[in-house]
């Protein structure tokens, strides 16, 4: 979505443009693009498709001798990693690419003395050195932004597909209403990508909820936001222009909240808007690793109360959990597997994810890992980098023991993967997306292993 609304500004803004979106999905990025054979190709990238990502910017400019521009939030937090590629934007891109696009049609190229005057880029001088341009200044007014035009999209994404979170094969769409996030999470980079938190106003939301709902049909609609639930008065009112306009008996809707956030009131407002699923980051058991993560705001009870709540008001639950951080002990680790077993004793509609500790450029946990020795500014190989580990998970304090912490981050992963199979998750991966399934087998052969294991112990207990 990120491409598809840099894509449409360029297109409102740019007459003589003419723009694809070429979909890792559904096309051969390479093959694509030389038959597209574009003047110029951009490539959103975040860490950990990094390394791929310059791959393909190599591909390009030997194919087709054409500058490749790539975004994201990797070279917005580390700008120094501009590799194979020609520019680097920094941040929200929309206006960005709209100057270079205009510096392109007027010299067919890019010019070092237009460059050093465009805000919010990183480019190579000459002599190799790179140019770091002053940060361009945020969009001001959200609602001032073309709604994305979705026609970019590949007509696939537009399908009815099993949606595990509903229990149900539906039609389904992200909406961004707000940029950025009001905390300042040790582990999360957005904070920094976004600089700081803004919103669309309700009307402009109702009106994009309106336009996804009638003109794509899409029956199911996730606020992408970071945090959506973060302004109540604001939520209230895009509550009633759902309900004024008859959207909450087209479409259900999910979104992603904050356990210290969360109570009746809010619950209530949700409901109206007809929210079937919530997620929450609830990172840890560990009230001492949980203040840090979070900077103090939320605690353990907080997490426990969302999950009572969820279940009191009907809605399916997501949550993730976070292992291997820095200063945490075995027993801080063992801490969260307590919880997450909690969790589903108080909510049997909810699934939990756990993830390795990964530090991303720019953030507090990335600092720490750099003075480890885990992590370097001109890293090689960025898909080391990787929230999905779980053979070779990144162990960021060399106090703990490697064999005792993968034999506990194992049993993290043993405890979250029978939540999923009590919730039929397995079984509808198997009969909804087969390939993938078969796929996610042949690769991770000792992680099948695990849930065939935790599928037996359900059908026993």
């Amino acid at each position: 979505m990120g491409l598809v609304y840099i894509a449409t500004y360029l297109k409102k803004f740019m007459d003589s443009i003419d723009i694809r979106i070429i979909d890792a999905n559904y096309d051969n990025l390479l093959e694509t693009t030389k038959n597209f054979n574009p003047d110029i190709a951009g490539i959103s990238s975040m860490t950990i498709d990094y390394t791929n990502s310059m791959a393909l910017a190599s591909e390009i400019k030997k194919a087709l001798n054409i500058p490749v521009i790539v975004g994201g939030v990797h070279i917005s937090t580390l700008p120094s990693c501009l590799g194979d590629f020609d520019l680097g934007v920094i941040g929200e891109g929309e206006e960005t690419m709209l100057e270079l696009m205009r510096i392109f049609e007027r010299h067919n190229r890019f010019p070092k003395e237009e460059l050093i005057k465009t805000d919010g880029i990183v480019f190579k001088e000459d002599d190799g050195r790179l140019n770091i341009t002053k940060r361009r200044k945020l969009i001001e007014s959200l609602d001032s932004i073309p709604f994305p035009d979705r026609s970019f999209l590949n007509k696939k994404h537009f399908e009815p597909k099993w949606r595990p979170i509903l229990q149900e094969k539906t039609g389904h769409m992200d909406i961004l209403t707000s940029r950025g996030c009001p905390y300042r999470c040790v582990f999360c980079s957005t904070s920094l990508f976004w600089q700081r938190y803004r919103f669309r106003s309700p009307e402009n939301v109702c009106e994009e909820i309106k336009q996804v709902v009638d003109n794509y049909k899409i029956r199911n609609i996730t606020f992408g936001d970071d945090l959506f639930t973060v302004d109540k008065e604001r939520l209230k009112k895009i509550a009633a222009l759902i309900e004024q306009n008859g959207l909450n008996e087209k479409a259900t809707f999910g979104c992603m909240s904050r356990a210290n956030l969360f109570d009746d009131e809010l619950c209530q407002i949700l409901k109206r808007m007809n929210v079937k699923y919530l997620n929450f980051g609830f990172e840890s058991g560990s009230e001492r690793v949980l203040k840090f993560l979070k900077t103090g705001n939320v605690t353990v009870e907080d997490n426990n109360r969302a999950v009572m709540l969820c279940k009191k008001y009907g809605f399916r639950t997501t949550g993730s959990f976070i292992i291997g951080n820095p200063y945490e002990t075995i027993e801080d680790m063992k801490q969260t597997i307590e919880l997450m077993k909690t969790m589903k004793k108080l909510n049997g509609d909810i699934d939990i994810w756990t993830y390795v500790m990964t530090p991303f450029p720019g953030t507090e946990i990335w600092e720490i890992a750099k003075k480890r020795g885990k992590v370097s500014d001109d890293m090689k190989d960025w898909g080391e980098i990787n929230i999905w580990s779980s053979e070779y998970p990144m162990l960021l304090d060399d106090t703990i023991d490697r064999n005792e912490f993968k034999k506990t981050f194992a049993e993290a992963r043993a405890v979250s993967d029978s939540i999923k199979v009590g919730n039929k998750w397995i079984k509808n991966r198997i009969r909804y997306y087969p390939l993938q399934t078969i796929k996610s087998v042949l690769t991770n052969p000792r992680r099948t292993a695990g849930l065939l294991r935790q599928i037996a112990v359900s059908k026993i207990k």
